[in-house]
């Protein structure tokens, strides 16, 4: 008997876009936000499920009712599912908490096995047996069905290494849950196979332009988008923050800047030089 688990993040927040940490306390979807619950919504159409489950955060059980659609059934919300909890941490940036907590701050992203909060949230032990202990709990209740569960990014990663057999300290390893990323495990009576991890093919761009060009120096590149949402190809629009020490080129610059913005690095990009754009 088979039993397959859907499970998510919410969608973008106010939050996530300041920078703050939440953890259990909360901030609204922004509009990309609920468009990304959208686009997820669209790409699981086909798919029955025969429960939706959420973490009680509301901007899960936004996500969850917008993943839910017309599917007719309760949302069972479970306050196990809530992200990790991090104490004082939750409501400030984290480039704050980094300058006031830096051995702690360093130990939760590099060495979460070692973490020990001193800001009266969870260690990642103590959540690691509570997330595990509630999809545990959802599996036996929901055996043979297909399941929606809608939770958060470090739950996400919690639940996807034990799936995998991987400890605490492999935790950070990619791919990072972006909002409304689908990971979906097939569980039988002999193995767990994890089919999708972190994926965020239902993501479309809506920032479009007639063109974009970005430059530095003599350096002219054109930015077009593969034809992979059925649009046809077009050129598209992205931020313009230039190039970052770690990037190795414009190009490299310019495929990051549109992975951030866009969630796809389905692009096609072009060097060009400045006679053939006029220059």
């Amino acid at each position: 008997m088979k039993t397959t688990l859907y499970l998510t993040r919410h969608g973008e927040t106010e939050w996530n876009v300041e920078g703050k940490l939440q953890g259990h306390m909360d901030s609204r979807l922004t509009e990309l936000g609920t468009q990304q619950a959208k686009w997820l919504r669209s790409s699981l159409k086909d798919i029955h499920f025969d429960a939706i489950y959420s973490s009680t955060s509301k901007r899960a059980l936004h996500t969850a009712e917008i993943l839910r659609d017309k599917q007719g059934m309760d949302i069972i919300t479970c306050d196990n599912l809530m992200e990790i909890n991090m104490g004082t941490w939750e409501g400030q940036k984290g480039t704050d908490i980094e300058n006031t907590c830096l051995d702690e701050h360093k130990a939760f992203w590099n060495t979460p096995h070692l973490y020990e909060p001193k800001n009266g949230g969870e260690s990642f032990t103590e959540f690691q047996y509570r997330i595990i202990a509630a999809i545990k709990e959802i599996v036996s209740k929901q055996r043979g069905s297909n399941i929606l569960i809608v939770t958060h990014a470090i739950a996400l990663k919690v639940i996807m290494a034990y799936f995998r057999g991987d400890t605490l300290e492999k935790l950070w390893t990619p791919p990072f849950i972006h909002p409304t990323a689908l990971n979906k495990v097939i569980i039988d009576e002999t193995e767990n196979v994890i089919e999708l991890y972190g994926d965020i093919s239902h993501y479309q761009t809506t920032r479009k332009a007639v063109g974009a060009i970005a430059y530095q120096g003599s350096k002219f590149i054109l930015v077009h988008k593969t034809d992979r949402f059925g649009e046809g190809p077009g050129a598209w629009d992205f931020p313009k923050g230039g190039c970052e020490e770690e990037d190795l080129s414009l190009v490299d610059a310019v495929k990051r800047e549109l992975l951030e913005e866009t969630g796809t690095d389905k692009y096609i990009i072009t060097q060009l030089s400045q006679l053939e754009i006029g220059g």
